[in-house]
């Protein structure tokens, strides 16, 4: 998993980041954690005696009592302050050429150890507000994490933002879009902005295929109050139909004068279209015949592929038990004439 954090200016020399022991001194640091985790319980008066007995089994086995020593002033830093985060290498190739990695910080989790603290480290730029958002981001996908630290300026010129060619990079932690790695998500507001990203597809392409009346209707957030003013729409309108089913709150309607049918402009650049087949099957059934309305409840995982059980609460993602959404859709079409160019 790449995770890319946006600040509006490096201050420190590109290169690949992390702390210096985490992997030299892997099975000492996981013996000092344990000590550390043991003293921490007994608390200041039981330091001593926590670390008599943490070095007993080792001067017991022969170890030099340097040994023990080295051990408990590493157990006694962890204990007390994060390992400093520095400089280790320089800039590795990007395997993929998304960026030039010359121009920002890499910090891969796993030269980050098993420390996953110090948000106050100044070489993250202040991009997590607690070490809890820290280690939630980190542990993700199974610990396989790359951090990459570049400037606003970098971002925008290997990439583009989730909202279009115009749109702002905001200070903060994005991901790669799922379905396009050259477009990067602020994470904070991930699956709202994908989601929206997925209806502006759904929308422009039926707009560019002759929709007459197109309404999208969130189930998911229905409030269960069904046409409690027992209005009955006239035959016909689908959207005051679902407008009385769903309440006004869960339904977007949109409505378009004819004149436009431009099958190209409904299937160019679409990021979505190949997981939903049912889609392709309208595009198909407007350019290939007279197709003049469809209806359908389609499911979404408004999760994207994000882990949610790693990232949902510690940064707020707002999909706790609710990321299987359900919508519905409606949408009329103006009737096209065939003329000799249109396909057979």
């Amino acid at each position: 998993m790449r995770v890319f954090g946006v600040v509006t200016e490096l201050r420190h020399q590109p290169g690949v980041y992390g702390r210096r022991d985490a992997a030299s001194a892997e099975q000492v640091d996981a013996a000092a954690e344990a000590w550390a985790r043991q003293a921490a319980s007994a608390g200041s008066a039981g330091v001593l005696s926590t670390l008599a007995a943490a070095a007993s089994p080792l001067l017991t086995l022969g170890i030099p009592a340097l040994a023990v020593v080295i051990l408990a002033a590493r157990a006694y830093r962890m204990w007390t302050s994060p390992t400093p985060i520095e400089r280790l290498k320089d800039p590795l190739p990007d395997p993929d050429s998304q960026i030039d990695l010359a121009q920002a910080l890499t910090i891969p989790q796993a030269f980050l150890g098993n420390d996953l603290r110090g948000v106050k480290d100044p070489h993250l730029y202040g991009l997590f507000q607690s070490n809890r958002q820290l280690r939630a981001l980190m542990t993700a996908e199974g610990g396989h994490v790359d951090l990459y630290v570049l400037s606003q300026k970098t971002a925008r010129e290997h990439f583009t933002h989730v909202g279009g060619e115009g749109a702002h990079f905001s200070v903060g932690l994005h991901i790669p879009h799922p379905k396009d790695p050259r477009v990067l998500v602020p994470l904070a507001t991930a699956a709202k902005d994908l989601l929206a990203d997925l209806h502006c597809e759904w929308v422009r392409s039926f707009e560019a295929l002759g929709a007459k009346q197109l309404v999208i209707v969130d189930k998911t957030q229905w409030s269960g109050k069904a046409n409690a003013a027992g209005v009955h729409p006239a035959a016909g309108d689908v959207a005051a139909e679902l407008r009385g089913r769903y309440g006004s709150e869960s339904v977007v309607e949109h409505a378009y004068g004819g004149g436009t049918f431009d099958p190209d402009r409904a299937t160019r650049g679409l990021r979505w279209l190949g997981d939903y087949p049912e889609i392709r099957n309208i595009i198909d059934g407007r350019v290939s015949g007279n197709q003049t309305s469809w209806r359908r409840t389609q499911s979404v995982d408004a999760s994207f592929g994000l882990d949610v059980r790693a990232l949902g609460k510690a940064f707020g993602l707002g999909l706790e038990g609710n990321y299987s959404r359900s919508f519905e859709f409606a949408v009329q079409f103006h009737p096209r004439v065939r003329t000799d160019s249109d396909p057979a």
